[in-house]
């Protein structure tokens, strides 16, 4: 009778530990961005306490990508998401809205100035497009690292400056 507790009690520990373990993380909110370069940014403000994932999963390209029904399920629950105007977002953001209700939207060019490129086509036409790479400037991403903390600060009432 000692030696079946001897290896019961060490076992129940065992699952008990990881059940909760498993518990604690199901409990993280979820977070989206669009692209991977703002989930490493996300992480940093966020700490463990959140889940980050991109809508594009990393190694995709952004400007071809086309999101996959497991990849709907990949998302569903998420409580925000940070968008920068890429063409997916539109015709996703409807499709996950009306799986999480919840889900607020937050468009990072709303606060960061664009940068206008002009391209010919092989017409000689000019389009006139803004640049979408905000990601790529290290005084914009400092900006837009405070604004995002003070706007997970705002609508999940959580503290994020110490990151």
């Amino acid at each position: 009778m000692q030696r079946l507790l001897f290896y019961f009690l060490p076992l129940l520990a065992i699952i008990m530990t990881t059940s909760c373990a498993i518990k604690k993380t199901a409990e993280r909110p979820l977070i989206l961005v669009s692209i991977p370069p703002y989930k490493c940014f996300l992480e940093k403000i966020v700490g463990k306490n959140f889940i980050v994932k991109s809508v594009v999963p990393e190694g995709k390209n952004v400007h071809t990508y086309e999101p996959k029904p497991q990849d709907l399920t990949r998302l569903q629950g998420a409580v925000v998401w940070f968008q920068l105007g890429e063409s997916f977002e539109d015709k996703l953001t409807a499709t996950l809205q009306e799986k999480s209700p919840a889900l607020q939207i937050c468009d990072l060019r709303d606060f960061t100035k664009l940068i206008p490129i002009h391209t010919t086509s092989c017409c000689s036409h000019h389009h006139h497009q803004l640049d979408l790479h905000m990601w790529l400037s290290p005084k914009t991403v400092a900006k837009q690292c405070t604004k995002i903390a003070s706007i997970l600060e705002t609508r999940l009432q959580t503290n994020f400056q110490q990151n």
